[in-house]
């Protein structure tokens, strides 16, 4: 998690590092933020299918708590 930190930090407009960022945070029990990381990455590459299975996963995840 750190490294990825980093890296939104260094280059917040990385898709990849969002979606990342978004998949370690879901994982690792805060969904609240892995939310806001998947959002960002769907705004910069919109219609990306495994960022919105990720999103929607997330907030399933989430609602559920």
């Amino acid at each position: 998690l750190p490294y990825l930190q980093t890296a939104v930090r260094l280059d917040p407009e990385e898709f990849g590092v969002r979606n990342y960022l978004g998949t370690a945070l879901a994982m690792t029990g805060d969904p609240a933020a892995a939310i806001v990381h998947f959002e960002k990455a769907l705004q910069l590459q919109p219609g990306d299918a495994g960022v919105q299975q990720n999103l929607e996963r997330t907030r399933r995840g989430a609602a559920g708590r």
